[in-house]
């Protein structure tokens, strides 16, 4: 079955030809349920959950290629990757693709037309059985996304959905870069700044900085080892903040200490992507009223740290690919070019921010992702600054 998401609105015959910011391709053989079984789960998590249409997902729009697309073939549609402005495809090679000859030639395709177009597009091979290096010769010297030596199939999955959203993490950057990754250079790893109380949060970020370390693909800032001798502290920490993504470790001791509370403040004030990890043991004698309105799972211990790392990327790749979303609506009209983008709900201390770049007498339009806030929750923005309008590209433009 190919599932093919359109989550932008239709365009009209008069309107500019419209081409997505960004797409994935998902590629898979036929014959192969595995790579059927993968590629469902990647589209779950990352675009939508089709048994759960009201929960929040990325809407990053996701293609199947597999089904064969005429009667005569045994490959699927082509991927035209000039139809976006970006794409990622990820191949599922197992035996299956391997021995086949037309299956082969189709990847090479894909692969020698996103080379020409690097940083743009991409091709990433994701090896789920062992003789998947053998799929050609102009394939494998790149460097396979690697999942066959995981027995357990809920791991394998998990492994798999995180290594696909920090490639698109990374795709994105670069891009967003304006492509200053020199051509054959992988681009930098997402870095995870570890926020934390020095009295009883050390050991949680440290548990997580070694399974980072272990799995050898994110970066992270520690303050007590990242920070060189005679460097300036505020500095070094402002700086480390605006280039991460913020993992939040939630202790008893944690909204008590002023650089754990000037660190929230500073990743509201650049729009840096977080996530809260709630371990409170006894409480807090007054929380932080800016740790809300970020989304946060509950430490249970190392076993957590997994889901950890794919709930922080999926927020890095929603304030990556939003923005570049709402930019192609603007040039196609759909949203007004004074409207600010934020890449999540809007808050008070939102409203607060717009305040310091806008004039407080005119309207002020806000642009945030799916869902909708609630009338209550708008209300209350509202009754800061009534000429406030805010809204979800899935809204008509108020």
């Amino acid at each position: 079955m190919v599932v093919e998401s359109y989550l932008l609105p239709q365009l009209s015959p008069m309107t500019t030809q419209y081409r997505p910011y960004f797409r994935i391709y998902l590629a898979w053989h036929p014959d192969s349920p595995r790579g059927e079984e993968l590629a469902k789960y990647l589209f779950q998590h990352i675009c939508a959950d089709p048994e759960h249409p009201l929960l929040r997902g990325l809407g990053i729009p996701m293609y199947f290629r597999s089904v064969p697309f005429q009667a005569d073939t045994n490959i699927p549609r082509p991927i035209i990757l000039n139809d976006s402005l970006n794409s990622a495809t990820f191949v599922l090679v197992d035996d299956e693709m391997v021995v086949d000859e037309n299956w082969q030639n189709y990847i090479e395709s894909v692969s020698e037309n996103a080379s020409q177009l690097f940083p743009h597009h991409r091709v990433y091979p994701v090896a789920i059985t062992r003789n998947a290096f053998k799929l050609s010769d102009k394939i494998s010297p790149i460097n396979f996304i690697k999942i066959y030596q995981i027995d357990n199939i809920e791991h394998q999955q998990n492994t798999l959905l995180r290594k696909v959203l920090h490639e698109c993490c990374r795709q994105l950057k670069q891009i967003q870069s304006k492509g200053q990754t020199e051509l054959g250079k992988s681009a930098a790893p997402v870095k995870l700044f570890l926020s934390h109380a020095k009295r009883d949060g050390v050991q949680i970020v440290e548990e997580i900085r070694q399974w980072l370390l272990k799995d050898n693909s994110l970066d992270n800032f520690f303050d007590t080892k990242d920070i060189a001798p005679g460097y300036d502290f505020r500095e070094e920490i402002q700086s480390g903040i605006k280039d991460s993504a913020l993992l939040i470790c939630q202790t008893d001791a944690y909204t008590s200490r002023y650089y754990c509370r000037w660190e929230i403040l500073l990743a509201k004030k650049y729009q840096v992507p977080a996530l809260l990890i709630n371990s409170l043991n006894t409480g807090e004698e007054r929380s932080f009223p800016y740790l809300g309105n970020t989304p946060t799972i509950r430490w249970q211990g190392i076993e957590t740290i997994p889901t950890i790392i794919t709930k922080i990327l999926l927020e890095v790749l929603r304030y990556s690919y939003f923005p570049g979303y709402v930019e192609t609506l603007k040039q196609i009209c759909r949203i007004p070019s004074q409207a600010v983008v934020i890449p999540c709900a809007p808050e008070l201390l939102t409203q607060v921010q717009t305040w310091q770049v806008s004039q407080p007498q005119a309207d002020s339009f806000l642009v945030y992702p799916d869902p909708p806030l609630a009338d209550d929750e708008m209300g209350i923005l509202n009754s800061l600054n009534p000429r406030i309008k805010a809204w979800t590209p899935s809204q008509p433009t108020p």
